[in-house]
C-alpha cells in the first residue's frame, strides 16, 4: 500500500521545538550535487530532523564562518503534522539520512519486547511531480514523503546503504519517477544481533504492479500521466511480466488515458489556430502537434495516453538523450571518433523501443488516434470532439513515427559497434571515409540530434555509404551489410540504398578490370544506378560520375546525370517555373535549382571529353585517317553528345543550349537538330540580340524564308540596342527573303508581310535621312546632337513622330517633302509652303556648302534637279505650277545675272516635259503676276520662255509649238524680247 504524507514543506527556524531538552544524536552531510543551499542534516534525540545551512555571515564569496538553521522536519503525527511528538522519543545516534533523502530513525521497540525498531521516509517525487502539475498558479511547493514504522528483531548495529541511488542526469536530482527505469532500485542493509535486514526501495512501477486489481489510490496520487506511464511501463514488456499483469496494465492504460478535449489555459496542449490549418509530419520528439501553452485561443488537452508514452520513452532515453553519439580524442592534428554510449545500454533501449512499438501496434485498433486517420472523424457527436482526436491523431503518430526512428537509429549503432570491432581501426575505419564537413557535424553530433533530425539522418546515411565503402575497399560485398541494415533499419538503408550499394560495389570492381570486362561492369553499375536514380543522395551521385569520369564511360555518366535530373523533378515543375518568369519567391524554384546542380554536373563531364579530344590533336602529329586512337577518342565524344541530344527533357535542353552560349560557341546550335532547338531560339531571342540574329539564321538555313523574314522584320523593330543602319539591313534582308519561292498556301501571307516591310523600310530610310543631315549639319549643338543621333539610332520611328518630332523642328525641308511622298500627303499648301522654306533656307546657306566658285543659283538649281528625280514628279510634292514663277522669282531676285535658261534647264533636267512648262510659262506670261510686273523681271520672264522654245525646237520632235504658242503669245515675247530670237520659232508657228 502507499502509506500517507509524513510531512509537508513549509516550516523554518522560528518553528524549532521550544522544549531545550533534546540533543543532536546524528549529523550527515548533503552532497553539493543534491542541494545548493543546505550542507548537514542533524538528527535529534526526538526524531527531527534540522537542516543547517553554512554560510559566511560578512562576504558571499568567502568560505563558511557560521551555521544557520534552515527548517525543522518533525516525526509524523496524525493530528498535527507541524507540531513535535513523542513518536521517535529516544532516537538512537544510529539514525542516518541516505541520499536521496531516505531517512532511517532508529528508536527502542514499540512493543516493549527488548531490540529496536526502525522509522523510514522516502520522498515520493511522484506526488510532488502530480501535485506541482496540478497547482494554481503561485501556490507554494510541497514535499511529499512516504513512512512507516518496522519492527526489527533484536538490537541494531549498523545501518548502511549498499546499492546508493545514482542521479541519471547533471541536472536535477531525486526524481525517482523519472530515473527508475534506468537507474538500479537502492538498497539498505541493517546489521541487528539477530542477523541482516535488506531493505529495497520500490519504484513507481513496482509499486504499481503490486497493487494488483486496485489501482485507484495510484491513480488519486500520481495522477493519469504517471498511471499511463505506468501502466505502459508494464503492458508492454510481456517478458517481464506476467500475461495478468500485462493485461490489466493494457486495461489500466487505454480506459484511464481518458480522451483529448478543449481547454483553455492547460499544459502540453495543441493550439487549434497554428496547427490544424497544416498537415505536419515529423519523426521528431518534440514534434509542432505538442506546443508550448498560448494565450487567449483555443486549445486542446491530449490524453493520457498520449502523455503516459511520451513520458515512458523520454524516462527510457533520459540518460544519454542530449549526450554526444560519439567521442572524439584529439591523436596530434587528427582526431578519432569512438562509440560514446556502450552497447548493453543500447540494447536495453532498443528492447524497450521495440516492446513499446509492438505493444502499440498490436493494440492500435483499441487505442483512439491510432485506430484510424483523421479522415474517420468526421462523424464525431460534435466539433469541439472532432478537432481534439484531429488532434490526438497527429500527434500519436508523430510519437509511432519517433518509437521507429529510435528503435532504427540504436540499431544501426549497436551494428557500427560490431562492425568497428571487426578492426584494430575501431570506429575510425569506417568515419575515415566521411568527408570533412561531414567529420565536423559528428563531433557534436548528440543523441538528440540522431533520433529526431533531418541532420542525423543525412549523417546516418553519410556513415552506411561509408560502411560500404570499408567492406568494398577490403573486398567484402554489400549483400550482408546490406541485408542487416534493411532487417534492422530500413529506415536507413531502403531497397533503393542497396541497388545503389550494389552500383558502387560494381563501380569499385570495375576499376581493377580492364577491357569487356570492365565495360560490362561499368554497363552493370549504370543500370543499377539508374534503377535507383529518385534516391540517389547527390554527394554519392557526385562520386558515382567522377569515378565514371576517371574510367572514361562518359556517355554512362551523362546518362546517369540526366536521369538522376529528371527523377528530381518529376512532375517537371522546372519548366513552369522558367516559363512564368523566375520568380525567385516561387515554390517551384527548389525543383529548377535541384536539376541544374546536377546539370553542371554534366557539362562539367562534357568539358573533359572536349578537352581531351582537343590536347589529344595537339599532341598527336599523325593524320587523323591513320590514327585510331584519335577515333576512339572521337567516338567516345559523340556519342557523349548523342546522350544529351537525344534527352527528351525541355528544361534540360534549355540548359544545355545556355551552357553552349556560356562557352562562345553559339554557331554550334546551328548544327543542332532536336525537337527543343528552335522553341529555344524563339524564347531567348525575345532579350537576347546574338540568339536573334541566330533565329533567322537556323530559319534560313533550313529554308524557310518567311519565317526568317518575319524575324528579322520583328528584330528591326525591336528595343535592342541596334544601329539605324542594321534595322534598314535587317527589313532590306527581310524584303530579300519575301521574294524567294515559298509554297502557294503562303502566298497572301507573305505579300502582306512584304507590304508591311516596305512600309517601314521608307520610313526608315527617311529615319537615316534626316540621322545622316543631322551629322553633316555644321551649326548643331554638338552636345544635343548626340542626343538627337543616339534617339534616332534607338528605334524604327513612326512617319509622324519623324515629321513632328524631327524633320519639321529641325527645319529638314528636303526630308519633309520626303515624307509628304511617303504618305501620300495633297496638302497644297503646305507643300507649296515648305518649298518655299526650302529655296529660301537652301540659298541662305548655301554660301557655307559651296566650296568651289559656284553660285547660289547653281547650288539650288542642282538641290530641284536632285529633288525631282528623287520625288519621282510626283505632282503633289513635285508642283511644276509652283516651282517654276518660284524658280523665277528667285532669278530675278537673287540672281538677275545668271546665264539665260538656267531656270528651264533645272526643270527639264529635273524631269519636267516640255508640253508642262510651256504651258506654265505661257500662263505666267499672261497674267504678269508679281514678281513680274516690273520690264526688267518680266524681260527675264519672257527670255526663259523664249529659251525653251528654241531648246523644244532642237530637242523634242514630237511636240508642234503652232500647237502650243500663239500668235498673240509670240507678238509679246517680240515686243519684249525683240524678233531675233524669235525667228525659228516664228516659222515653225507660221507653218
Amino acid at each position: 500500500m502507499i502509506p500517507t504524507p509524513a510531512h509537508q514543506l513549509g516550516d523554518d527556524a522560528n518553528k524549532l521545538s521550544s522544549n531545550k531538552s533534546f540533543s543532536i544524536v546524528s549529523i550527515q552531510v548533503i552532497e553539493s550535487f543534491e542541494s545548493s543551499r543546505l550542507n548537514l542534516i542533524a538528527i535529534t534525540s526526538t526524531g527531527s530532523r534540522i537542516y543547517i545551512k553554512a554560510a559566511n555571515t560578512t562576504s558571499s564569496f568567502g568560505p563558511p564562518t557560521a551555521m544557520q538553521a534552515i527548517q525543522q522536519r518533525f516525526p509524523p503525527s496524525a493530528a498535527n503534522p507541524t507540531a513535535a511528538t513523542n513518536i521517535l522519543r529516544d532516537t538512537k545516534s544510529l539514525s542516518r539520512v541516505f541520499s536521496p533523502g531516505y531517512y532511517f530513525a532508529v528508536v527502542p521497540s514499540r512493543s516493549g519486547e527488548p531490540g529496536d525498531s526502525v522509522f523510514i521516509a522516502a520522498p515520493d517525487s511522484g506526488k510532488m511531480i502530480f501535485h506541482l502539475s496540478t497547482a494554481t498558479a503561485g501556490a507554494n511547493p510541497v514535499y511529499y514523503e512516504n513512512a512507516s514504522f518496522l519492527d526489527i528483531e533484536g538490537f541494531i548495529q549498523e545501518i548502511a546503504l549498499v546499492t546508493p541511488y545514482k542521479n541519471p542526469t547533471t541536472t536535477g536530482f531525486s526524481n525517482e519517477s523519472s530515473a527508475q527505469y534506468t537507474v538500479q532500485n537502492p538498497q539498505v542493509v541493517i546489521l541487528t544481533n539477530a542477523g541482516i535486514h535488506i531493505f529495497t526501495r520500490k519504484y513507481p512501477y513496482q509499486v504499481f504492479e503490486e497493487l494488483g486489481q486496485d489501482i485507484r489510490s495510484f491513480f488519486e496520487f500520481y495522477g493519469r500521466t504517471e498511471t499511463c506511464a505506468n501502466a505502459l511501463s508494464i503492458a508492454s514488456r510481456t517478458s517481464t511480466f506476467s500475461s495478468d499483469e500485462c493485461d490489466f496494465a493494457s486495461k489500466v492504460f487505454i480506459e484511464i488515458g481518458g480522451k483529448p478535449h478543449l481547454k483553455v489555459d492547460d499544459e502540453n496542449s495543441y493550439s487549434l489556430s497554428s496547427n490544424l490549418g497544416t498537415n505536419t509530419q515529423t519523426n521528431q520528439f518534440n514534434t509542432t502537434s505538442v506546443i508550448p501553452r498560448t494565450t487567449n485561443v483555443e486549445q486542446i488537452r491530449l490524453s493520457g495516453r498520449f502523455d503516459g508514452i511520451a513520458t515512458y520513452i523520454s524516462r527510457v532515453v533520459r540518460t544519454f538523450w542530449k549526450s554526444r553519439v560519439f567521442n572524439v580524442q584529439k591523436v596530434g592534428t587528427a582526431k578519432r571518433f569512438s562509440h560514446g554510449i556502450n552497447k548493453k545500454t543500447l540494447e536495453s533501449t532498443q528492447l524497450v523501443l521495440l516492446e513499446i512499438s509492438e505493444y502499440l501496434d498490436k493494440n492500435k485498433t483499441f487505442i483512439d488516434g491510432l485506430s484510424g486517420g483523421p479522415e474517420n472523424l468526421l462523424a464525431m457527436a460534435g466539433r469541439s470532439e472532432e478537432l481534439s482526436l484531429q488532434a490526438e491523431h497527429r500527434s500519436l503518430h508523430s510519437l509511432v513515427a519517433l518509437i521507429k526512428s529510435m528503435r532504427e537509429a540504436t540499431a544501426f549503432l549497436l551494428l557500427l559497434i560490431d562492425e568497428s570491432a571487426k578492426t584494430t581501426e575501431g570506429l575510425e575505419s569506417i568515419t575515415s571515409f566521411l568527408p570533412v564537413e561531414a567529420r565536423d557535424k559528428l563531433e557534436t553530433l548528440t543523441f538528440k540530434q540522431f533520433f529526431s533530425s533531418k541532420l542525423g539522418n543525412e549523417l546516418a546515411r553519410e556513415l552506411i555509404t561509408c560502411l560500404i565503402n570499408r567492406n568494398i575497399t577490403d573486398g567484402g560485398s554489400v549483400d550482408s551489410v546490406s541485408s542487416v541494415l534493411q532487417d534492422r533499419c530500413v529506415s536507413f538503408c531502403s531497397a533503393d540504398d542497396v541497388i545503389i550499394y550494389k552500383a558502387l560495389e560494381f563501380l569499385r570492381k570495375a576499376e581493377s578490370l580492364e577491357g569487356n570486362a570492365r565495360q560490362q561492369k561499368l554497363n552493370e553499375s549504370l543500370g543499377l544506378f539508374k534503377k535507383a536514380a529518385g534516391h540517389i543522395q547527390f554527394d554519392v551521385l557526385k562520386d558515382a560520375l567522377d569515378e565514371f569520369v576517371k574510367l572514361r564511360y562518359y556517355p554512362g555518366a551523362v546518362d546517369l546525370a540526366l536521369t538522376a535530373a529528371q527523377e528530381e523533378d518529376r512532375g517537371n515543375q522546372a519548366i513552369g517555373f522558367l516559363q512564368d518568369g523566375k520568380n525567385p519567391n516561387d515554390q517551384r524554384k527548389k525543383f529548377m535549382d535541384a536539376r541544374y546542380r546536377i546539370y553542371e554536373l554534366v557539362f562539367k563531364i562534357l568539358e573533359v571529353v572536349d578537352k581531351e579530344v582537343s590536347d589529344f590533336k595537339v599532341s598527336n602529329t599523325f593524320p587523323e585517317s591513320q590514327n585510331t586512337q584519335l577515333h576512339v577518342v572521337n567516338r567516345l565524344r559523340d556519342e557523349t553528345y548523342f546522350i544529351c541530344y537525344s534527352s527528351t527533357e525541355e528544361i534540360f535542353h534549355f540548359c544545355f543550349y545556355d551552357w553552349f552560349l556560356s562557352k562562345d560557341v553559339v554557331a554550334r546550335l546551328l548544327e543542332i537538330e532536336t525537337p527543343f532547338i528552335l522553341p529555344y531560339l524563339e524564347i531567348k531571342a525575345k532579350t537576347d540580340l546574338k540568339i536573334a540574329n541566330l533565329l533567322w539564321t537556323y530559319h534560313q538555313k533550313h529554308g524557310n524564308f518567311f519565317a526568317a523574314a518575319e524575324v528579322l522584320f520583328v528584330l528591326a523593330k525591336s528595343e535592342f540596342d541596334l544601329p539605324l543602319s542594321q534595322r534598314i539591313e535587317f527589313l532590306s534582308r527581310a524584303k530579300t527573303y519575301c521574294s524567294c519561292p515559298s509554297p502557294p498556301e503562303f502566298q497572301n501571307v507573305i505579300s502582306l508581310l512584304n507590304t508591311n516591310i516596305q512600309e517601314n523600310l521608307d520610313v526608315a530610310n527617311i529615319q537615316d535621312e534626316i540621322l545622316r543631315t543631322l551629322k553633316n549639319d555644321p551649326d548643331f549643338d554638338p552636345v544635343k546632337r548626340e542626343q538627337l543621333i543616339s534617339d534616332l539610332n534607338s528605334r524604327l520611328y513612326n512617319i509622324s513622330d519623324l515629321f513632328n518630332d524631327f524633320a519639321m523642328p529641325l527645319g529638314y525641308y528636303e526630308i519633309m517633302l520626303l515624307i509628304f511622298q511617303t504618305t501620300d500627303y495633297r496638302g497644297a499648301e503646305d507643300i507649296n509652303g515648305c518649298w518655299d522654306l526650302l529655296i529660301d533656307s537652301a540659298h541662305t546657306n548655301s554660301k557655307h556648302l559651296i566650296k568651289d566658285d559656284s553660285k547660289p543659283y547653281e547650288y539650288i538649281s542642282q538641290l530641284v534637279q536632285r529633288l525631282g528625280q528623287q520625288l519621282q514628279l510626283a505632282e503633289f510634292v513635285f508642283p511644276p505650277d509652283h516651282l517654276t514663277p518660284l524658280l523665277e522669282g528667285y532669278s530675278v531676285k537673287y540672281a538677275p545675272d545668271a546665264p539665260q535658261g538656267w531656270v528651264v534647264d533645272t526643270l527639264l533636267s529635273a524631269g519636267l516635259s516640255y508640253e508642262v512648262l510651256i504651258s506654265i510659262f505661257n500662263n505666267l506670261i499672261e497674267r504678269r503676276d508679281y514678281p513680274f510686273v516690273d520690264d526688267a523681271s518680266f524681260k527675264i520672264l519672257a527670255n526663259d520662255l523664249v529659251y525653251l522654245l528654241n531648246r523644244c525646237l532642237k530637242e523634242c520632235k514630237t511636240l508642234k509649238l503652232y500647237e502650243v504658242v500663239s500668235q498673240e503669245l509670240l507678238k509679246t515675247l517680240e515686243n519684249t524680247v525683240g524678233a531675233a530670237p524669235l525667228a525659228n520659232i516664228k516659222r515653225q508657228v507660221v507653218q
